[in-house]
């Protein structure tokens, strides 16, 4: 559909609804007497629509947006780990064009579904949506395995042993860091933190995902804590309520390997939820017969977020220090050598590796 079809097809809109309180008028007059008032409001309500028609068009002048549609079923139909695979790709468009694109001045439409991607903006956009969907076609969606360590180390000093073997990668996010190695130089790495910097492994995990489709470790396990006291509507008295606070570490990894198997475009997301500890209240029972007779709990947790996106070559590994973090790994904050950086903070690491 090309500009002028679309303007059609909006006039045609507008025309419709300008008939509607038309259609109404004829209904009401079927089933029920009309009064004189209610028919000049009626006639007033067809005039204040008829002046604001011009006005509301005016409002949103024609800046070159084209209607196009992209046709993703070739990438989606092949996606079986999920409902929704088409939801990757949306995530990548708006991502990459910014949210500001679909929501600011110029009038934009994005929708996306199974089978299509439907646009309406600027050719500018337009571009880069045709590249994003492109990248996802010419990928495939191949199944790729994916091996992730979680790791933290006491030290920051690791870097001058292992500058020799690794290349640095640029982050934007304050405090990170991230380097491109050869697989074959990861168990060297892994030799260096184990034997000098207090090495915590959260754990190995291996993943296989469609390629383009995201992937998450969950590292996390609940902690309760009492939150409050609150009336019990079965036996008449009070009872307490428990909350829950997922303490370790999430990972979730977006990759997107090309066509020819030698690049990764991923984006590399951390969250880590630490429960350091909770505050014990002595509360007194709400009836006051028996003060003291409740514990209730405020928990302190600590949080951090990571968000980058990287490209590295396919066969190559890629090795991210989130920053200075709150431990994800809750129960063994007495490792020995973390106060070194303060208190029960470390170095957490996130070390990529396709298996080939």
């Amino acid at each position: 559909m090309n500009a002028q079809e679309a303007k059609s097809k909006g006039m045609e809109s507008l025309f419709t609804d300008l008939l509607h309180p038309y259609r109404i008028f004829h209904e009401i007059r079927s089933t029920k007497p009309f009064g004189r008032a209610a028919f000049l409001s009626f006639c007033l309500s067809i005039a204040i629509l008829a002046l604001l028609a011009p006005l509301s068009m005016a409002q949103y002048p024609d800046q070159g947006q084209i209607w196009k549609e992209y046709n993703i079923s070739a990438y989606t139909s092949g996606v079986t780990n999920t409902s929704r695979p088409e939801q990757a790709i949306l995530d990548a468009i708006l991502r990459q064009t910014g949210h500001n694109v679909w929501c600011g001045a110029t009038p934009g439409m994005l929708s996306v579904n199974p089978r299509v991607v439907r646009v309406y903006h600027t050719p500018e956009i337009q571009e880069q949506v045709e590249s994003i969907v492109n990248q996802y076609l010419l990928s495939g969606n191949r199944t790729i395995t994916w091996q992730f360590r979680v790791m933290t180390v006491n030290s920051p000093a690791w870097r001058a042993q292992t500058a020799s073997f690794m290349r640095a990668a640029e982050t934007q996010s304050p405090g990170s860091s991230a380097w491109i190695l050869n697989a074959s130089d990861v168990p060297n790495l892994i030799r260096i933190f184990q034997e000098r910097y207090g090495l915590q492994q959260v754990n190995s995990p291996v993943a296989t995902v469609h390629n383009g489709q995201p992937v998450t470790v969950n590292l996390t396990h609940p902690r309760q804590y009492v939150r409050g006291v609150y009336p019990d509507p079965a036996g008449g008295g009070f009872r307490t309520a428990t909350g829950l606070v997922e303490s370790g570490c999430k990972l979730e990894f977006t990759p997107l390997v090309t066509g020819d198997d030698r690049i990764v475009d991923a984006l590399v997301q951390v969250h880590i939820d630490n429960l350091e500890r909770v505050y014990d209240v002595n509360f007194p029972s709400p009836t006051g017969r028996r003060p003291g007779s409740f514990k209730i709990q405020t928990p302190r947790i600590d949080q951090f977020r990571f968000q980058e996106r990287f490209m590295w070559a396919a066969d190559r590994a890629l090795l991210i220090s989130v920053g200075i973090t709150p431990s994800p790994i809750p129960e063994r904050n007495n490792v020995p050598g973390i106060s070194a950086l303060g208190g029960d903070r470390v170095e957490t690491l996130i070390l990529i590796v396709r298996q080939q």
